[in-house]
C-alpha cells in the first residue's frame, strides 16, 4: 500500500475530446468546453458577437399617437402608447425609458410600472415578443424623444452571402422575407440589400419577382446569380385585381404560356370575390395577355379557346399562382433564375435582379460600333444578328468593352479589327450565340462557379455547365449530364476539389466529376463514396485540399489524395465530439451552414430544444461547433442568445476580414475581439479529463487547484465524480473586486478614483466599473484589458477512481491557465483495513 501523497494536472488545453472517457484522454485534453477559444493552450471566452448599424434591416417604426405629459406631479413623467401585434417580435433601440406593459397612474400622476418589459439601464438593442396589444414607453426625462423609439424586428433571412462585385467593392448580399406593401411598391413578397461596412443597408429592387423560400447566391464572372429552387410562383394583393375584366396582372416579365397549369393558394385567409372565384387549394389554366396580364380558366382548352374563365373580383388578404404544370418541358417548373449585374447607364445595385437574359438585346448603334449590354462575347465568336422582322445574319464579333462590340464578316476580320459591318438598327434586334452554344440559363437549385463556369443543378441529378466566362450560354446536350449512378436521391450541393474535379454530393453518396479541363468527351464522372452523404446544402466548406460538410454520421471529409484522386474517410471529421452532435435536431439539419475563417472551421447547426438557447419551438441553428486548425483539434461548442446562424460570410469590416452571418431577424452580425455578445456576458464553462493518475483503483482527493487570468469575472468551481449527480461546489460564484488586493493588509482602493494606483500590482481585479471617474490615462497609469492572476487553493474531500474540475465564468472575463488536483494513492485498500478495524473494536 502505497500512502504518498500524487498529483495530476494540467498546464494548458489544445482541444477537447467528448467520445472516449475523461479518465482516458491525455494531457492536454478537456472532455468539455462551452463558449471557449483555446488559443495558445489557453482558454478564453469564445469571440463577441457584433452588431452595428450597417448590417440592421429594421422594418417601420410603430405608429403611435404622441407623447402624453401630465401636468400634476412632481416628476414631469412623460408616457407613449403603442399599439402592437400579439406574437410579433420588436426591437427597442431607445435608452433613457422604460417599456411597460400596462398603465397605472396614482393620484399624483406618477406611473407604477407593472410587469416591465425594458429597463432604461441595461444597455444595446433588444427584441421583445407582443404578449398584448399595448405597449406604453415611459420616462422621467419631459421630453421626447425625437428618434427612433421602437421597431418591429427585421425579416427572416432567406440566404446570404459574399460578393466581390467587379468594381472590386467587398459586399454581402441579403435576401429576406417580406412583403412589398409600402408606397408605390407592387405588393410582392421578399426584399434584398445590399450590406457594406460602414454605409446603411441599401435595399436591392427585385423588379417585381417574388422570393418565397430558401435560395442560393452564387457570385460569378461580373455577377451574381440567384437560384429559385421551388416551382414559379408569383404573389399577389386581393385587393388589386381588376373587378369586371378578371385580370391578374404579373409584377414581372412572365415566364408562362396559355394553357399551363397552376395552383391557386390564398395567404392570411385571403379572398377573392366574384361569381366564379377560384377556390383554395385549386388548379387552373392560364390564358396570357399583353403587358404581363393573364385570366384564369377551368379547362387547358378552354384557356386556348378563351372560354370557362373566372369571374373574379377583388378581395382581401393575399395569394399566388405557382406553376404545377405536368408537362412543363426539360427543365420542370421552377423559378428562373435571377442575375444581378451593371449595365451600361446603372450599377448593379440600381439595376437590381432581372430574369437571366435568353436575348443579347441591341440598345443601339452609330453604324459600326453595336452596343450590346454585358454580352460576354469572345473575339471572333460566332453570332447571328436577328432583326425585328425575323430576319438573321451571320457575323464574327470584336469586343469593344463590356457593353460594345463591332460585327466583322470573317473570324479573320474580326481578329485583325478590319472591315466592320454598318449595321442598320431597329429597336428589338439581338444578338444570339451561333452553334450549339445557345441554350439560355436553365432554372436551378444549387450550383457553384468554378473554372470560369457556372454549374447548376436542375430538378434532382440533372446537371448544366455554362461555356467558359459566360454563364448565359450552355451547350443543350454535350455540357448536360445526370449525376445519377444507380442512386436516386437529389444533388445537394456542387463543390470543386483539386485542379479538375467537382464533387457532386447527393444525401446518401458522393460523385465526382473529372476531366474538366478538356473537352467534354473527356469528362469522367464516378464514385467516391456510397457510405455517405451532405444532408445541409449550406454545411459544405473547403478546409485546405480536402472538402468537409455535415452527414448523417456528423461533420465527415472528402480527400484529396497525391494522385489527384478523390476518396472518402471512414472516420467522422467530428468524432471527438459526438456528444455535442447528439443535441442536434436532425430533422431541422438541413438548415445547417459552415465556413473557414481566422484558422478555424465552424459549423453552425441546430439542436433539440433545451439543448441551446433557442426559444422553444422555434428551429435555427443556436449552436456553434468550431475546429481550431492551428491545434488540429475540436474546440468545443458555442451557443449564446446572439447565435442564430442562417448564413455565413466574409465581410470586410472596418478593414479588416470579419467572419459575419445572418440571423433568423435578417440582420447580420460579426464575430469581434471583445468577449460580449453585444453588451452581455459570455458564460463559459471548462471540463477537464478525469484526474486520477490514470491509475486503478479509488482515491482521496485532499486538495485541488486553479490559476486564473481575471477581468471582472465572477467564477465557480466544482468537483465532479462519474457518479450520477455527484457534484460538490469548491468555488462558489467568486466575484474579483477592484478595491481589494490579493496582499494581505493593503488598503483598499477606490475603484472610481484610483488617484495614481491603478497599474499597482496585486489588485485583485483590473476591470473598469461603469462609474469610473477621476481617471487620467496618463498620470495613473491604467491598463486597458489587463487581466490579474490568482490561483485559487480548493479544499477537497472526494474519494473516487476519478475526478473532475469544473471551470464556470458567469459574468467577466476568466482564461484558465492550468488546474490540478493531488490525493492519496491506495485509498480503497486503506478504507476497508479502517473499517474492518473499527468493527473489530465494536
Amino acid at each position: 500500500m502505497n500512502l504518498n501523497d500524487a498529483m495530476d494536472g494540467d498546464v494548458g488545453w489544445l482541444r477537447v475530446d467528448t467520445r472516449r472517457g475523461a479518465h482516458l484522454l491525455p494531457s492536454g485534453t478537456a472532455a468539455g468546453a462551452l463558449n471557449l477559444r483555446l488559443d495558445d493552450g489557453k482558454p478564453r471566452a469564445r469571440l463577441g458577437v457584433s452588431s452595428q448599424a450597417w448590417g440592421e434591416v429594421i422594418r417601420d417604426v410603430v405608429p403611435h399617437t404622441g407623447w402624453v405629459f401630465p401636468a400634476n406631479g412632481a416628476n414631469p413623467q412623460g408616457w407613449l402608447k403603442i399599439n402592437v401585434v400579439p406574437g410579433e417580435t420588436y426591437r427597442v433601440t431607445l435608452a433613457g425609458f422604460h417599456l411597460i406593459s400596462k398603465s397605472i397612474f396614482d393620484a399624483g400622476g406618477f406611473m407604477i410600472p407593472e410587469t416591465t418589459l425594458w429597463v432604461a439601464s441595461i444597455p444595446g438593442v433588444r427584441e421583445i415578443k407582443a404578449t398584448t396589444s399595448v405597449w406604453y414607453l415611459w420616462g422621467f426625462s419631459g421630453v421626447a424623444p425625437t428618434d427612433k423609439i421602437i421597431g418591429k424586428s427585421a425579416w427572416t433571412a432567406f440566404s446570404y452571402a459574399r460578393w466581390n462585385n467587379a468594381e472590386g467593392d467587398d459586399n454581402g448580399i441579403l435576401l429576406v422575407d417580406g412583403w412589398r406593401d409600402g408606397t408605390g411598391e407592387d405588393g410582392g413578397r421578399g426584399r434584398a440589400f445590399r450590406i457594406r461596412s460602414g454605409t446603411e443597408p441599401y435595399e436591392i429592387p427585385l423588379n417585381g419577382h417574388d422570393i418565397w423560400g430558401p435560395c442560393r447566391l452564387i457570385g460569378c464572372f461580373n455577377g451574381m446569380v440567384l437560384l429559385r429552387g421551388q416551382p414559379e410562383r408569383h404573389y399577389f394583393r386581393a385587393a388589386d385585381v381588376n373587378t369586371g375584366t378578371d385580370v391578374i396582372t404579373l409584377h414581372c416579365e412572365q415566364n408562362w404560356v396559355t394553357g399551363d397549369e397552376v395552383l391557386y393558394e390564398s395567404v392570411n385567409d385571403g379572398e377573392l370575390l366574384g361569381t366564379s372565384p377560384p377556390l383554395k387549394g385549386g388548379k387552373y389554366f392560364v390564358k396570357t395577355g399583353s403587358a404581363n396580364s393573364i385570366t384564369l380558366h377551368t379547362t387547358k382548352a378552354g384557356a386556348g379557346a378563351n372560354t370557362g374563365k373566372l369571374d373574379i373580383a377583388s378581395g382581401t388578404g393575399r395569394f399566388y399562382l405557382e406553376r404545377t404544370e405536368a408537362n412543363p418541358g426539360p427543365y420542370g417548373t421552377n423559378a428562373p433564375a435571377l442575375l444581378l449585374q451593371s449595365n451600361a447607364t446603372k450599377t448593379a445595385y440600381e439595376a437590381g435582379f432581372v430574369v437571366a437574359p435568353t436575348k443579347l438585346m441591341v440598345t443601339g448603334t452609330d453604324g459600326a460600333t453595336v452596343g450590346v449590354t454585358n454580352h460576354r462575347l469572345v473575339l471572333g465568336e460566332k453570332v447571328n444578328y436577328v432583326e425585328t422582322g425575323g430576319a438573321s445574319t451571320v457575323y464574327y464579333a470584336r469586343p469593344l468593352g463590356e457593353h460594345q462590340l463591332t460585327l466583322h464578316s470573317s473570324p479573320e476580320a474580326a481578329l485583325a479589327g478590319s472591315g466592320a459591318e454598318t449595321i442598320s438598327y431597329v429597336s428589338g434586334d439581338y444578338l444570339t450565340k451561333a452553334g450549339a452554344s445557345a441554350l439560355p440559363m436553365p432554372p436551378g437549385r444549387e450550383g457553384c462557379y468554378y473554372k470560369q463556369r457556372l454549374v447548376i443543378v436542375n430538378g434532382r441529378n440533372d446537371i448544366a455547365i455554362s461555356d467558359p466566362l459566360d454563364f448565359l450560354h450552355y451547350a443543350p446536350w454535350t455540357a448536360s449530364l445526370t449525376a445519377n449512378l444507380g442512386e436516386a436521391d437529389p444533388v445537394q450541393a456542387v463543390v470543386p476539389m483539386g485542379e479538375d474535379a467537382l464533387l457532386f454530393l447527393k444525401q446518401n453518396c458522393v460523385l465526382a466529376l473529372t476531366g474538366l479541363g478538356g473537352a467534354t468527351s473527356e469528362w469522367r464522372l464516378q464514385e467516391v463514396t456510397r457510405e455517405y452523404g451532405c444532408i445541409a446544402p449550406l454545411s459544405v466548406v473547403p478546409v485546405g485540399s480536402d472538402v468537409w460538410f455535415l452527414s448523417r454520421r456528423g461533420v465527415v471529409s472528402i480527400r484529396a489524395t497525391e494522385y489527384g484522386k478523390q476518396t472518402g474517410t471512414a472516420k467522422p471529421v467530428s468524432d471527438e465530439v459526438s456528444a455535442y452532435l447528439d443535441q442536434v435536431d436532425w430533422r431541422n439539419s438541413s438548415r445547417a451552414c459552415a465556413a473557414s475563417w481566422n484558422n478555424r472551421v465552424f459549423f453552425a447547426v441546430p439542436l433539440k430544444q433545451g439543448a441551446g438557447s433557442g426559444e422553444p419551438g422555434v428551429v435555427t441553428n443556436n449552436g456553434v461547433l468550431v475546429y481550431n486548425l492551428i491545434n488540429q483539434g475540436w474546440e468545443g461548442l458555442w451557443t449564446g442568445s446572439t447565435l442564430d446562424v442562417v448564413g455565413f460570410g466574409r465581410h470586410l469590416v472596418n478593414g479588416e476580414e470579419r467572419l459575419t452571418f445572418a440571423n433568423s431577424s435578417g440582420n447580420v452580425c460579426w464575430f469581434g475581439d471583445g468577449a460580449d455578445d453585444m453588451g452581455a456576458d459570455i458564460a463559459t464553462e471548462l471540463v477537464t479529463r478525469g484526474y486520477g493518475g490514470q491509475e486503478p483503483g479509488q482515491k482521496l482527493y485532499l486538495a485541488g487547484q486553479a490559476r486564473l487570468m481575471v477581468s471582472g469575472a465572477t467564477v465557480t468551481i466544482l468537483a465532479r465524480m462519474p457518479g450520477v449527480g455527484e457534484e460538490t461546489i469548491l468555488l462558489n460564484a467568486k466575484t474579483y473586486d477592484a478595491s481589494k488586493s490579493l496582499v494581505y493588509g493593503v488598503a483598499d482602493y477606490d475603484p472610481n478614483n484610483l488617484d495614481g494606483r491603478a497599474a499597482e500590482a496585486h489588485r485583485e481585479d483590473y476591470s473598469l466599473t461603469a462609474n469610473s471617474t477621476g481617471i487620467d490615462l496618463g498620470t495613473d497609469g491604467l491598463l486597458i484589458d489587463s487581466k490579474q492572476q490568482v490561483t485559487e487553493e480548493l479544499r477537497m474531500r472526494e474519494r473516487d477512481n476519478w475526478v473532475q474540475l469544473v471551470v464556470r465564468c458567469a459574468a467577466g472575463e476568466c482564461e484558465v491557465l492550468g488546474a490540478s488536483v493531488s490525493f492519496v494513492r491506495g485509498w480503497s485498500r486503506l478504507g476497508d483495513l479502517i473499517t474492518q478495524r473499527r468493527r473489530d473494536e465494536t
